[in-house]
């Protein structure tokens, strides 16, 4: 097990603010956006070897580390880090990107902004 920074700075509140905007991103922007915005992240993962924000605060994540383990351990929760790390990796994204889709384009709202 990887040691896991728990100081709460200035990058740690900016890549919290980031995890947030992306589970609100699908009401808020348009889905073209949202959709770019998630096809960078998931493109980050196997480009630049993982995620820049977890390298900001040192947060090693060659192995089963993520933010999200990280946040779930200090509320209590004990998750197989490697099962976290696949779904926050890929599969939290492609369904967030469908719920844009369907949010958006087959339920017709529109985004507020952008």
């Amino acid at each position: 097990m990887n040691a896991i920074p728990t100081k709460y700075n200035l990058n740690f509140w900016v890549h919290l603010a980031m995890l947030l905007a992306t589970w609100i991103a699908p009401f808020l922007f348009d889905w073209k956006w949202v959709l770019l915005a998630y096809s960078l992240v998931l493109l980050q993962f196997p480009v630049l070897g993982g995620c820049v924000m977890n390298k900001v605060h040192g947060l090693d994540d060659s192995g089963e580390d993520t933010f999200y383990a990280h946040l779930l351990e200090q509320l209590g929760f004990r998750f197989d880090r490697r099962k976290v790390k696949t779904f926050v990796r890929f599969w939290m994204f492609i369904m967030l990107g469908t719920i844009t889709v369907v949010w958006q384009i087959v339920l017709g709202y529109e985004a507020p902004y952008l």
